[in-house]
């Protein structure tokens, strides 16, 4: 096994670094990375300033639910949006409008106006921005880059954004606990002027993807029926809702977890959000070999387990290490299932509903976390957050039942020697 690894690791560098040498790709992806790292630190102060204006759980669950449920509620209008006009021109304004509700976020928290519904309204405003945004980037990256590189390009943005996971917390959760929440919002607010300046600079009208025609309901649709109608995406969308709907409670409770189960502060919280973030680095590196050897069933179904045993040991341990380590298992395991179903939709997906077929994707990914936040939070507040953790850990073991019913598809992507593999 270990010589397994080490080969996987000296043959991958070549196949991941590629889409970097994108002229296009590359900036896009280098200013993501500062506006994810932003954006985890809005969270850590959001989670935790929540916990300071109230006792319920439930609310301080929804403040991650609050920014994936427009994810949720858009992606379709989004989608169909992104396939219509220019996909760059839709992040540019995404981004703007997402840099303006963080300094309004910034103000309120700064002038100890803010409110426990206020907090949840501009995490939903931000989330809003970042609906439409996601499609049209997701696209894009299937644009930009030929369908060899597209597993390399999608564990890119995977690696960014758990980068991101594993700097942001301990950078956001330092913050908050010196300077308060106000400065961790200001600095999010900050990140988003990077990518603003890149989409500027790369001329943000200019797309190459064909413009769909005809009213706007109408394409929504006919995307609609278009991917629901291959019953191979439909079966990678739901086992995608399953996964994250029982796996979110991992990163939404996890203010709960650190308060009341480590007995830990801000700080804390940021590690163990780190950890998560730590995990999906990791696995991210070697994502593209792991799609190579093993199938997409097996890898949904090995994360599964893995996330489910890690959930428990979670709910019942009050050592910060190896809480630790559990999380760092989950965000491996986290990123490779949702990044599988990703990798899925967007080879199956027809060229010309890609964006839709992705804003499908996110609308059940996103679907599944803000459900799965709001049912996770209920349940910790009646139950408490053992019985919560410890239930989402085993219901996601027993998910992988609908794997007889649901098969994930095979799909067939670049090899490592450029060869088609299933």
């Amino acid at each position: 096994m270990g010589k397994f690894i080490f080969r996987v690791m000296q043959k991958k560098a070549p196949k991941l670094i590629t889409p970097l040498k994108n002229p296009v790709f590359r900036p896009i992806w280098q200013a993501n990375v500062v506006s994810n790292m932003g954006s985890f630190i809005q969270l850590v102060a959001a989670s935790w300033l929540m916990t300071r204006l109230t006792d319920s759980s439930t609310m301080v669950a929804l403040v991650q639910g609050s920014s994936a449920l427009p994810i949720m509620t858009l992606s379709l209008l989004a989608g169909a949006v992104a396939d219509r006009f220019g996909r760059r021109q839709i992040m540019l304004c995404s981004q703007v409008f997402m840099l303006l509700v963080s300094v309004l976020l910034a103000l309120f928290a700064w002038t100890d106006t803010i409110t426990p519904w206020l907090l949840l309204s501009c995490t939903f405003l931000i989330g809003c921005g970042a609906a439409f945004n996601n499609p049209a980037w997701q696209a894009s990256v299937g644009e930009l880059l030929p369908p060899r590189e597209l597993t390399a390009g999608i564990a890119l943005n995977s690696i960014s954004m758990n980068a991101a996971r594993s700097v942001g917390p301990a950078v956001g959760g330092f913050l908050v606990a010196v300077a308060g929440a106000a400065t961790a919002f200001l600095v999010n607010a900050l990140s988003y002027i990077g990518i603003v300046a890149v989409l500027v600079r790369l001329g943000a009208g200019k797309s190459t993807q064909p413009q769909q025609r005809g009213p706007l309901m109408d394409s929504i649709g006919e995307g609609i029926k278009g991917v629901i109608a291959i019953m191979e995406l439909r079966a990678a969308l739901i086992r995608g809702f399953l996964f994250t709907f029982c796996g979110i409670a991992i990163t939404s409770l996890m203010p709960i977890v650190t308060r009341d189960i480590i007995e830990g502060g801000a700080f804390s919280y940021g590690v163990l959000l780190g950890a998560f973030g730590s995990g999906g680095i990791v696995c991210a590196l070697i994502m593209p070999k792991i799609r190579y050897y093993f199938s997409t069933e097996g890898i949904i179904k090995t994360s599964a387990v893995i996330m489910g045993v890690a959930a428990i040991i979670i709910s019942s341990t009050s050592l910060l290490p190896l809480s630790i380590l559990a999380h760092i298992a989950c965000g491996a395991v986290w990123l490779l299932g949702v990044a599988s179903v990703n990798v899925t939709v967007q080879t199956l997906a027809p060229d010309h509903m890609h964006a839709r077929a992705v804003a499908l994707y996110y609308l059940s990914i996103f679907g599944g976390m803000s459900l799965g936040s709001l049912m996770w939070g209920t349940v910790a507040d009646t139950a408490g957050i053992v019985a919560a953790v410890a239930g989402s850990g085993m219901a996601q073991i027993c998910a992988i039942a609908l794997a007889l019913v649901l098969p994930m598809p095979k799909v067939r992507e670049a090899g490592l020697d450029g060869s088609a593999h299933s």
